[in-house]
């Protein structure tokens, strides 16, 4: 007869991504997990195979439900440069939050030489889903004009998306003297070509 589970996996996802995203990979031990989401050893293990494997699962839940309403907003109908501010508008009030902790994605890059090749390697997919949400708001934006035509929405992308590191890594150490609100309106004149 086979054992019944005592935890529900969504809550040790739920749990274990706090404990990464907090701590990080390197500082987060197998025991600070079973001590934080109440799971075993041995189920930690059968459930996720190790460590790294349980890692990749968290960034997975963070990606498909922590972040999804964030997200949405850059998906949101009309697609142009207002989805755009309205997220920078929503990472701004989020890095002025004294519990500001970044973005549990981009927190995991300071962690690559760690993890093994292909969970690097998925990570960077998941953060070039960012450029992808970009283009497609940008690209929107200059076929209405908004933006110059001799502007590279595929740059364009890119740079948001290295903002969008550099405003999560401010916020989550409080580095920076100029507030965000000011940050991004100077990044959206980039955007705009001014």
């Amino acid at each position: 007869m086979s054992r019944v589970k005592e935890y529900s996996r969504e809550d040790v996802l739920e749990r274990s991504s706090e404990l990464f995203w907090a701590k990080g990979y390197e500082a987060t031990s197998v025991s600070d997990i079973v001590a934080h989401t109440g799971i075993n050893k041995h189920s930690l293990y059968k459930e996720f195979g190790d460590k790294e494997g349980l890692f990749v699962e968290c960034l997975e839940y963070y990606a498909q439900f922590m972040s999804r309403d964030l997200m949405a907003i850059l998906a949101r109908e009309p697609l142009g440069l207002g989805n755009i501010e309205e997220f920078f508008r929503d990472r701004a009030k989020y890095a002025n939050a004294k519990r500001c902790r970044g973005c549990f994605l981009i927190n995991s890059v300071s962690d690559q030489e760690l993890l093994s090749a292909k969970t690097n390697r998925w990570i960077r997919e998941l953060l070039a889903t960012h450029d992808e949400y970009f283009y497609n708001c940008l690209a929107a934006a200059q076929g209405r004009g908004e933006i110059p035509q001799d502007r590279d929405c595929t740059a364009l992308a890119g740079y948001l998306s290295c903002f969008l590191r550099g405003l999560m890594s401010v916020g989550r150490s409080k580095s920076s003297a100029v507030p965000p609100e000011q940050l991004i309106e100077m990044a959206m004149e980039v955007v705009r070509g001014r």
